[in-house]
């Protein structure tokens, strides 16, 4: 498959061929880099797949497994033998491709990947889980090098737990929050590898990671800019023309009509625009109107 350009994304600069990228209704999600990492945009509640490509086209000499998390939950894994055919497969080869768009939950169904939006549980609607906090938004592909790999068949339910860096829904305590997970999908059955792993689980030989969150959570950092449309909503601009100076006059009485000679000349040639400046304020039903000449 075709890679996206550059600006869709997720590269290491230690690990040259490695990329990942998130899709969203088939289309690849747009980084926004900043000096804190790089964001996508979303809408809460909509799925979401990652996709992971190994292009490289000799053996790095190691085996590895490529697990995906989501929220600071487990969601599955890749594992890949360092003789693995793809190394001599052409670039684009479906083989180097690993597609993920779902949490393993058994060993027949997984959960969706869905962006997840954090829900409040205690009755003042703070979150006090300060992990669940850094975690949610976070998807992170994690490298880690194995060895001594071993084909024991196919998984088992209860052979790998979820393992999650937050509390799981159904054991959070009470007075704090939560998430809604993605809705429960079937699919075939996951074979199960045994390995040793060289890289502790939590220090990754390295990591890929984007953080999601909704537009408006990214204008708010600073993230992308709001749009200027947006912007000029804020005061609502009504152009009206009010006509010529003789006309003003006109309206004026005899007096303003009587003016002649080349002031009154130069008075045609003047034209007034009144702008009313809307507030956007309902509650005080009030307009200011201001003339320029």
């Amino acid at each position: 498959m075709p890679l996206p350009p550059a600006e869709y994304l997720l590269t290491s600069p230690a690990q040259p061929g490695l990329f990942a990228f998130v899709t969203i209704a088939g289309q690849a999600a747009k980084l926004h880099r900043t000096s804190d990492g790089d964001y996508i945009e979303c809408v809460l509640g909509e799925p979401f797949q990652v996709t992971f490509v190994d292009n490289r086209m000799t053996s790095p000499g190691h085996s590895y497994e490529v697990t995906l998390w989501t929220d600071g939950v487990y969601a599955n894994r890749r594992v890949v033998r360092s003789n693995d055919p793809l190394f001599q497969t052409p670039l684009g080869d479906s083989s180097r491709v690993f597609l993920f768009n779902g949490q393993i939950e058994s060993a027949t169904t997984v959960r969706q990947l869905v962006f997840r939006a954090v829900k409040t549980l205690d009755d003042d609607g703070q979150c006090t889980d300060q992990n669940l906090a850094k975690e949610v938004g976070r998807i992170e592909l994690c490298y880690i090098r194995v060895r001594n790999l071993q084909n024991i068949g196919w998984i088992e339910p209860s052979l790998r737990k979820l393992t999650r860096r937050v509390w799981a829904e159904e054991a959070k305590p009470a007075g704090s929050c939560s998430t809604e997970p993605g809705k429960v999908l079937a699919v075939g059955p996951q074979r199960y590898n045994g390995y040793d792993r060289i890289d502790p689980e939590d220090s990754p030989f390295f990591s890929l990671a984007v953080r999601y969150e909704t537009r408006e959570m990214l204008e708010l950092l600073g993230v992308i800019r709001a749009d200027k449309q947006e912007d000029d909503e804020l005061v609502v601009l009504k152009w009206t023309t009010l006509d010529s100076t003789n006309a003003l006059g006109g309206r004026g009485g005899a007096k303003a009509g009587k003016r002649k000679g080349k002031a009154a000349k130069e008075a045609k040639s003047v034209r007034f625009a009144a702008i009313t400046v809307d507030s956007d304020d309902d509650a005080d039903g009030s307009e200011d109107v201001i003339v320029l000449s």
